[in-house]
C-alpha cells in the first residue's frame, strides 16, 4: 500500500513538471524554445537563392511559422504524454510491477552518465535543489525521479527524457541502451553533433523532439520505431531519402524535417494518412543538374493527406500540380514560398475552408483570386510575386488580420479591407501612386507605424531618350502615361542629372517642365521626385514615399537646314478636286507636318505628323492659300518651306460639255454663241432664243466665248467669257504595257546594286564594267560609261555624258535596306526627268529620286551577239600559195 502512494504521488509530480514546463515555453516563445536557429536558417535562404533585400521579412515569417508549429506540436506532445502517464499509472496499480535487473538500470545509469559527461552536465541549468543535475560522482545512486528531466516507472525504467532548453552542449552519445524510452525532448539546446541511429533501438518511442541538435544521420535508424507518433527533428544534418518502407511508421501524426539536407522522392509519405503536421522545408530535394530541378511537382499520393492541419513545402522548385492540395480539406496552415509556381492559384484551393495561415512569398503567381472565398483565412502572406491586383472580395474577409503583398506588381486604386481584425498591410514595392492610396489612407494610417508599409513604390513612367536640336524646346512629364495617376496634392521637384545626385532645376511644384531654346549644355539626364503633404512621412522609414520618374537622357545637337523644296503635281489647283503635294529632299529620316492657311493666315487644315513626303487636300473654296511644310529630322531640328497657291473654281476637260446660260429680264431676245480657239478661228457657234448654250472642246487649250444679244429692233450687245480647257484623260505610262520594261529595270538595279557596294578608290567603271555594258544599249547615246560617280551615305549620282551639267540619275538609299526597285508609273519618255520613288528590302520607300537619258521603252528588244574573236596570224608562204590563212585557237567572248 506504501509503495503504491508512493508511485502516484511520483506522477502527479512529474505531469506538473510537463505542464508547467509547456506554460514556460508558451509565455517565453524564443527562438531557442520553439528550435528556430535564426542564423543557420539565414545561411539556408542564401544558399537557396535568396536575395539579402529579401531575407529579413523571409526570416521573420519563418520564424512566426515555427511559433505557430511549435505551439500545435506542443499540444500533441502533451498529449502523448498525458496517454504515457496514464498508461504507466494504471500499471503501477495493479500492484504487480517489480524492479528491472540490477543490470539492466545499470546499464541506463551508464547511458545516462555518459550523456551527462558528453554534453557538460556541470553546466546544465535544470538542477535539483541545487545540488546539481544528476548525482553521477555517487556510486551507490539509483536513476529516479529525482534525476532533473528523467521519469521512471515502477520498475526503475526511464521511459522519458525532458532535457529541453538546459544548456546541453557538446556531442549527443548513444542512448540504445534505454529502451523502455517513449518520448525525449532535447530541443533548445546547443548541441554540436552526434547521430541519429542514437535512438535506433528505443523502440518504444512515441515522441522524439532532437530541434537544431545538428545530428546527422539518415532516416533508416527510424525503422525499428513504429510506435513514433511525433518526430520533430527540424535544423539538422539528416541526408539522405525516405526509405521505400518509410510508410510503415504508420502511426506518425507529427514529421518536422525542416532545415536539413534530405533528398530524393517523398512521395511515399503519401502512404500515411494519419500525419496532422508536414515540414519538409529547406532541404535538397531540388537538388541542382536533376531532370526535374525547378521543375517538380507535388506528389499526386499526397491527396491521401486528408489529416493534414500544417503543410510546409518551402524552396522545393515546385510548379506543377498545385492542385492535388486542394485534396487537404482540413489544413489549417499551409507554406509554399520560394517554389517556382506561376499563374494562379489553382480554383481547387476553394475547398480549403479551414484555412487561416497561407503564404506563397518568392514565386511567380499572378492572380490569389481563389483565396477570397476563405473566410478562415487570418493571414496571407504573398510578397515577390507577380500578381497584378489585390482580389475585390478581399474586402469580404471578416477574419483577416495580416496581408503581405509587398514587391508584386500591384497598380490602381488600393482595396479598402473591411475586416475589423486587420492589423498588418504591406503594399510596398509594387506600382502604387499617390492616387491609388489617398482615398484609404486615413483607415491604414491608424495601424502601427511598423504594421502598414507602403515605401517605397516602383519608378513611374519609361525611361526615355529624347533627341532635340539647338534652337528648339522640350516639355519634360511626369505621371504621363495617358490617365489621371496624380491628385491634385502631389508636389513635383525636377532635376538634372543622375539620381540621386541631380541638381534641382526651380522651386516650381509643376508636374510638367518646359526648357525652351535649348543648348548643347541642355542635354544631360533628368529625373523627378513627387512626395505628397499627408502620404510622404519623412520620420517613418516605410511610409517616407517618394516617387521617382524613370529618368530622361535628352541629347542636343546643333541644327542643321534641310535642303528641298514642295513640289505638287500641277500649277492648277481647283475646288472639289484632290490636290496633292509633296517634297523633295535627299535628306533621310524626316517627319512631316504639314498645313494650310489662307494668305490672310488663316488656319484651314493640318496633318497630323508623319513619316511620309507627301499630302493631299480637297478645297471646298477658290483663293489665295500658302501649304507649309515643318521638316524635322531626328533630333527635332525643324526647316519651315511654303508654297503659295491659288485655287479656282472653274476646271474643264476636253471632249466634255461646257454649259453656259445669259441671266436677264428683257424679253424677245435672239441669242448667238461663238466658241473661238486660242488664233481666233470659229470652232463652235449656236443661234436660238433660249439664252442657253452647250460647247463641247475636243482639245484642250485657251478658248474666248462670245455672244452676241439681239432685240427684235436688230439692236445688238456683246459679251465675252475666257475660258480654260485641260486635257484631263489620265496618261498611261509606256511602261505600264511594254513587255520589254521589266528587263531594263532589271538591268539598271542590277546596276545599282553593284555600284552601291563599291569600295573606296576603286574605279566604278572598272568595278561594274559588266553591269554598265549590259544597260549601255539604252542609254540614250552610245556611251559604255558613266561619270561624275559618287556613292554616299545618302544616295548613288551619275551621269552618262563626260560634260553632263546635271545628273542623269540620282537614287537615294536607306540606312537599313537594299535599293530593291524604283516606280516608273510617271515614266513617258528618256529625254525628260521623271522623278521615281525608291523601295527598300526592310519594306520602306524614299522620294527624290530621279533618272534620265535611260530608254525604258525600247521598241525592241537589244540581244547580245555571240561570236569568237580570233586571232590571225601572218600567212606562211605555202599557205600563199594555196589561198588559206593560219589562225590560232580561239574563245568565245
Amino acid at each position: 500500500m506504501v509503495k503504491n502512494l508512493k508511485i502516484k504521488k511520483y506522477w502527479i509530480t512529474t505531469l506538473c513538471m510537463v505542464f508547467c514546463s509547456l506554460a514556460s515555453f508558451a509565455q517565453d516563445l524564443s527562438d531557442a524554445a520553439i528550435g528556430f536557429d535564426a542564423a543557420r536558417t539565414n545561411v539556408a535562404l542564401k544558399q537557396h537563392g535568396i536575395k539579402d533585400q529579401d531575407m529579413e521579412a523571409q526570416i521573420s515569417m519563418m520564424r512566426e511559422a515555427q511559433k505557430r508549429q511549435y505551439l500545435e506540436t506542443s499540444k500533441i506532445e502533451n498529449n502523448i504524454s498525458q496517454k504515457i502517464k496514464s498508461e504507466q499509472s494504471k500499471k503501477a496499480n495493479t500492484g504487480k510491477t517489480t524492479l528491472a535487473s540490477p543490470e539492466i538500470l545499470a546499464q541506463e545509469k551508464a547511458a545516462l552518465i555518459a550523456l551527462y559527461n558528453s554534453t557538460n552536465g556541470a553546466a546544465w541549468t535544470n538542477t535539483k535543489n541545487n545540488q546539481g543535475a544528476w548525482p553521477v560522482n555517487d556510486p551507490n545512486s539509483v536513476v529516479t525521479r529525482d534525476w532533473a528531466g528523467v521519469s521512471v516507472d515502477g520498475a526503475g525504467r526511464v521511459t522519458m527524457l525532458n532535457l529541453s532548453s538546459n544548456n546541453l552542449t557538446g556531442v549527443l552519445p548513444n542512448l540504445n541502451a534505454l529502451t523502455e524510452l517513449s518520448a525525449i525532448w532535447l530541443q533548445g539546446n546547443k548541441i554540436q553533433g552526434g547521430n541519429i541511429d542514437t535512438f535506433s533501438e528505443s523502440t518504444k518511442l512515441s515522441l522524439l523532439n532532437i530541434q537544431s541538435c545538428n545530428l546527422d544521420g539518415n532516416l533508416q535508424s527510424l525503422m525499428k520505431l513504429t510506435d513514433l507518433q511525433v518526430f520533430t527533428a527540424s535544423t539538422n544534418n539528416i541526408s539522405g531519402s525516405f526509405p521505400e518502407d518509410f510508410y510503415k511508421l504508420s502511426k506518425l501524426l507529427t514529421l518536422d524535417l525542416y532545415l536539413n539536407k534530405l533528398e530524393g522522392d517523398y512521395s511515399i509519405l503519401g502512404q500515411i494518412p494519419t500525419l496532422t503536421t508536414l515540414a519538409l522545408t529547406w532541404n535538397n530535394f531540388n537538388k541542382a543538374g536533376s531532370l526535374d530541378y525547378n521543375n517538380r511537382s507535388v506528389p499526386e499520393s499526397f491527396k491521401n493527406l486528408t489529416n493534414l492541419t500544417s503543410l510546409r513545402l518551402q524552396g522545393h522548385g515546385l510548379k506543377n500540380n498545385l492542385k492535388v492540395l486542394g485534396n487537404l480539406v482540413n489544413l489549417n496552415s499551409l507554406e509554399i514560398d520560394s517554389n517556382k509556381l506561376e499563374g494562379p492559384l489553382p480554383s481547387e484551393f476553394s475547398a480549403l475552408q479551414k484555412l487561416s495561415f497561407f503564404t506563397a512569398t518568392i514565386n511567380m503567381i499572378t492572380d490569389i483570386s481563389v483565396l477570397s472565398g476563405i473566410n478562415s483565412l487570418q493571414t496571407i502572406g504573398c510578397q515577390s510575386n507577380s500578381i497584378v491586383s489585390i482580389p475585390s472580395g478581399f474586402s469580404q474577409l471578416s477574419n483577416l488580420s495580416s496581408l503581405n503583398v509587398a514587391k508584386n506588381k500591384l497598380s490602381g486604386p488600393l482595396i479598402d479591407l473591411a475586416s475589423p481584425k486587420l492589423n498588418y498591410l504591406d503594399i510596398s514595392e509594387n506600382y502604387f501612386r499617390f492616387i491609388d492610396i489617398e482615398p484609404v489612407f486615413s483607415k491604414y494610417s491608424s495601424f502601427a507605424a511598423f504594421s502598414f508599409r507602403y515605401a517605397p513604390q516602383a519608378k513611374t513612367d519609361l525611361a526615355e531618350t529624347i533627341n532635340r536640336g539647338t534652337g528648339g524646346s522640350i516639355t519634360l512629364s511626369m505621371s504621363d502615361d495617358g490617365i489621371h495617376r496624380y491628385t491634385d496634392s502631389d508636389k513635383f521637384k525636377w532635376y538634372k542629372g543622375a539620381y540621386p545626385n541631380g541638381v534641382l532645376i526651380s522651386q516650381d511644384e509643376s508636374r510638367q517642365i518646359t526648357i525652351s531654346d535649348l543648348k548643347l549644355a541642355d542635354a544631360g539626364y533628368y529625373y523627378c521626385l513627387s512626395t505628397h503633404p499627408q502620404i510622404t512621412n519623412a520620420a517613418i522609414a516605410n511610409r517616407n514615399l517618394i516617387l521617382e520618374r524613370q529618368p530622361i537622357t535628352l541629347k542636343i545637337t546643333n541644327c542643321l537646314i534641310v535642303e528641298g523644296s514642295i513640289k505638287a503635281a500641277t500649277e492648277k489647283f481647283h475646288t472639289n478636286a484632290a490636290n496633292s503635294f509633296t517634297f523633295e529632299t535627299t535628306a533621310t529620316g524626316l517627319t512631316y507636318e504639314w498645313s494650310i492657311a489662307t494668305a490672310a493666315g488663316t488656319p484651314v487644315n493640318a496633318a497630323p505628323s508623319n513619316t511620309i513626303g507627301s499630302y493631299s487636300y480637297t478645297f471646298s473654296e477658290a483663293g489665295d492659300y500658302i501649304v507649309t511644310l515643318i521638316a524635322k529630322d531626328a533630333n527635332g531640328c525643324a526647316t519651315t518651306f511654303t508654297k503659295t497657291i491659288q485655287v479656282i473654281v472653274e476646271r474643264y476637260c476636253a471632249k466634255e460639255p461646257i454649259n453656259f446660260g445669259f441671266e436677264t429680264t428683257t424679253p424677245g431676245l435672239t441669242y448667238t454663241w461663238n466658241s473661238s480657239d486660242a488664233s481666233g478661228t470659229i470652232v463652235h457657234t449656236v443661234t436660238n432664243t433660249t439664252g442657253l448654250y452647250t460647247f463641247t472642246p475636243q482639245l484642250g487649250g485657251e478658248y474666248e466665248v462670245e455672244l452676241i444679244v439681239n432685240t427684235a429692233t436688230s439692236c445688238k450687245t456683246l459679251f465675252t467669257k475666257n475660258i480654260t480647257v485641260e486635257d484631263c484623260t489620265p496618261i498611261v505610262s509606256c511602261t505600264a504595257n511594254n513587255p520589254i520594261t521589266q528587263k531594263i529595270h532589271s538591268l539598271f538595279i542590277n546596276l545599282i546594286t553593284k555600284l552601291v557596294s563599291t569600295p573606296n578608290g576603286t574605279d566604278a567603271n572598272v568595278y561594274a564594267r559588266n553591269e554598265i555594258i549590259a544597260l549601255s544599249s539604252y542609254v540614250a547615246g552610245t556611251t559604255n560609261s558613266i561619270y561624275n560617280f559618287s556613292n554616299s551615305n545618302a544616295a548613288v549620282t551619275f551621269t552618262f555624258s563626260q560634260n553632263g551639267a546635271e545628273n542623269d540619275v540620282y537614287i537615294p538609299k536607306s540606312a537599313s535596306g537594299a535599293i530593291t526597285s524604283i516606280d516608273l508609273s510617271k515614266y513617258f519618255g528618256a529625254q525628260g526627268t521623271t522623278a521615281v520613288t525608291t523601295n527598300y528590302s526592310n519594306g520602306t520607300n524614299g522620294s527624290g529620286g530621279y533618272v534620265r537619258n535611260i530608254d525604258f521603252c525600247p521598241i525592241a528588244e537589244c540581244i547580245p551577239i555571240t561570236g569568237v574573236i580570233n586571232i590571225v596570224k601572218k600567212a606562211t608562204a605555202q599557205a600563199k600559195k594555196t589561198g588559206q590563212s593560219s589562225t590560232n585557237s580561239s574563245s568565245k567572248i
